[in-house]
């Protein structure tokens, strides 16, 4: 009963599923993640990956987020044709954001065309070069959702202070709810 209560107590955090979790990279690998021991220990951690909750699966072509009528699309290229993806994608995503609205945190794949928060190449069909970088789709629909929860990528949760804070700022966001 007490290990439940400890649980209970630790902020829920959702983390990609790639980040040590599971091989579901487009590419059928895991990322190797030094630091998801700690992180357990100071979380209750929910790995999330919406592209193969979109029935994408892994291995699977690697997909792109391009920019089409002034809206973020995902995609792949498939026999020379573009087959896009977001409407199930956008839909997993905000499923995911409404059933754990009890989260106080998110730690995401940066680069990501689903889940980067900020340098995610992104494309002009047809042109096949990167036009520039945004956030991924998981963060537009949490800005649409005007959700507040600290986030963070696995390339700044390696800085000690980068970390320090995002730590702190989960555990005052769930103890403040």
């Amino acid at each position: 009963m007490k290990n439940n209560l400890i649980i209970q107590d630790k902020p829920l955090v959702l983390i990609s599923r790639c980040l040590g979790f599971k091989a579901c990279r487009y590419d059928g690998t895991i990322i190797e993640f030094e630091q998801l021991e700690e992180l357990k220990e100071q979380f209750n951690l929910k790995p999330i990956c919406p592209e193969v909750a979109a029935g994408m699966g892994a291995p699977r072509p690697p997909i792109k987020l391009i920019a089409l009528n002034n809206k973020k699309e995902i995609g792949y290229i498939f026999n020379s044709r573009w087959q896009l993806k977001t409407k199930k994608l956008r839909s997993i995503i905000r499923k995911y954001l409404r059933k754990y609205n009890q989260a106080a945190g998110m730690i995401l794949k940066e680069k990501s065309p689903s889940c980067g928060i900020k340098e995610c190449k992104y494309y002009r069909p047809p042109a096949k070069e990167v036009k520039g970088r945004t956030g991924g789709i998981l963060i537009e629909e949490y800005n649409k959702l005007n959700l507040d929860w600290p986030i963070i990528d696995e390339i700044s949760l390696q800085m000690p202070d980068s970390k320090k804070k995002f730590i702190t700022d989960v555990k005052n966001y769930h103890n403040n709810r």
